[in-house]
């Protein structure tokens, strides 16, 4: 990395390559643009809709933004109208569901001064429920879902991060809409974002479900794209809340993804 005075300034620590750092008042970030340095993960990219974005998706630290913006329809395949920015990771494609032993993300917010709560993000798995295309779901992992849906341990760090982690054997997922005939394993409401599963009941009913690539036609996903099977996002598609995480870290399975 290099040093710079400011976003024009001299460079003030050393040569060496990489992106440069530019002070915002706050602490240095990675610039121009934001996120961090080279083209470190060639399976990720930038999926998100309206005025989501994420700045340098194949970095080793992508920020994910969504700015305030006047609703636009049509970017959703629901009638959503919000902004989601989306770091697509093109990791667990064809994994079977009861291969999926652990995940976890960190996340920084860069504007702490916005009122709480300061978005972690959540995650999004795409699930080929009978393993042959013909039935999908999304998995949801939300870490400001109430405590009770064991959404995985959160972690703090002294740099003021966060790691969500979530393992198979202590945690349980959303998933959107519900899939009958599985029945919750924690039930707080009539909803789905009330309905906590683990990946043993889901099986036992669908014992093909795998991960993969999709168009879902989920109505909160873009619309008519084909999507890597594992998702970090940050907003939601009824509101355009200005948000900026920095995401150093995303493992799957215990792999740096």
């Amino acid at each position: 990395m290099l040093l710079r005075e400011s976003p024009t300034g001299a460079i003030t620590n050393g040569n060496a390559p990489g992106d440069a750092l530019t002070w915002n008042g706050l602490e240095w970030l990675p610039a121009p643009g934001g996120g961090g340095a080279g083209f470190t993960f060639p399976g990720r990219a930038d999926c998100s809709v309206n005025s989501g974005r994420v700045d340098g998706a194949n970095s080793d630290a992508p920020i994910l933004r969504t700015l305030t913006a006047a609703p636009l329809a049509g970017g959703y395949n629901g009638g959503g109208t919000g902004s989601k920015s989306i770091l697509g990771i093109d990791a667990g494609h064809l994994l079977p569901l009861g291969a999926l032993a652990s995940f976890a993300w960190t996340s920084k917010n860069l504007m702490p001064y916005n009122p709480a709560p300061w978005p972690l993000g959540y995650v999004n798995f795409l699930l080929d429920v009978n393993g042959n295309g013909t039935l999908w779901k999304v998995l949801v992992v939300d870490p400001q879902s109430p405590p009770a849906l064991l959404a995985g341990v959160q972690t703090p760090h002294l740099d003021g991060s966060v790691t969500v982690s979530w393992t198979q054997a202590a945690n349980l997922v959303l998933i959107v809409n519900d899939l009958p005939p599985v029945v919750p394993t924690v039930s707080l409401g009539p909803t789905w974002p009330n309905h906590g599963y683990t990946l043993a009941s889901i099986l036992a009913s669908y014992p093909a479900a795998r991960l993969s690539r999709a168009n879902t036609l989920d109505g909160g996903l873009p619309k008519a794209q084909t999507l890597p099977p594992f998702l970090v996002i940050n907003g939601d598609s009824t509101s355009n809340r200005t948000i900026a995480t920095r995401v150093p870290s995303v493992v799957l399975n215990g792999i740096q993804v």
